[in-house]
């Protein structure tokens, strides 16, 4: 993994790929490395929208804190849980712990907190609708 993406402190990446192309194996061998390599290093892993077996899974294979809302929580749980992982790590790196933040799935929360916000009338050229709701956006699929 070094060879390839370098991991150092005071980093952000993403994990593009996909759908069951092995992400979550990824996160839970990068977890492994952590906790094998860096023991002073606060691990926390949030799962957004998960299966209730995958959430399972990774807080028994991985010495991390785990939070998680699965995929049948309502929408305000996922957003909820983002804002408390992150909340907490800034009161840990407040009180001089290094602290690594593994998030699964960025595609989850950024569709909880579309789901989240009022609707937003918004003109659209190029349709005959007058306004966008971020909620049926989601729930219409094209033929």
């Amino acid at each position: 993994m070094n060879l390839v993406a370098p991991i150092g402190r005071g980093q952000r990446g993403l994990i593009v790929s996909p759908p069951k192309a092995g992400k979550t194996l990824l996160l839970k061998s990068i977890a492994n490395s952590i906790t094998e390599n860096y023991s002073d290093t606060h691990l926390m892993i949030a799962l957004i929208g998960e299966r209730p077996e995958e959430v399972t899974d990774m807080k028994r294979s991985v010495k991390a804190e785990v939070i998680s809302s699965t995929f049948d929580e309502p929408t305000e749980a996922h957003t909820r849980v983002a804002e408390m992982v992150l909340e907490r790590a800034k009161r840990l790196v407040e009180g001089g712990r290094d602290v690594v933040i593994l998030l699964d799935s960025i595609t989850r929360l950024s569709r909880a907190y579309n789901l989240a916000v009022q609707p937003v009338v918004v003109p659209l050229r190029w349709s005959r609708s007058k306004c966008l709701d971020p909620a049926q956006a989601f729930l219409w699929r094209s033929p």
